[in-house]
């Protein structure tokens, strides 16, 4: 039932307001993950963990331009 609707709710949108609920949608499910995390192993640790994934990203980044 929740899927029917969500596909509705779709369909009722205009095109621009569909390019951009994608990216709302993933921002909002991201909040949820990290704040998830935080109950788990603290702030400070998501923190540093997502600090740590960013850099790893960098990293690549500047061997794949190599």
């Amino acid at each position: 039932d929740i899927y029917r609707r969500r596909v509705l709710r779709a369909r009722e949108m205009g095109p621009r307001e569909n390019i951009f609920d994608g990216p709302r949608l993933f921002e909002a499910a991201c909040r949820r993950v990290r704040a998830g995390a935080e109950q788990h192993v603290g702030k400070e640790q998501v923190e540093a963990e997502f600090r740590r994934r960013l850099e790893i990203g960098r990293i690549l980044e500047r061997r794949d331009r190599e």
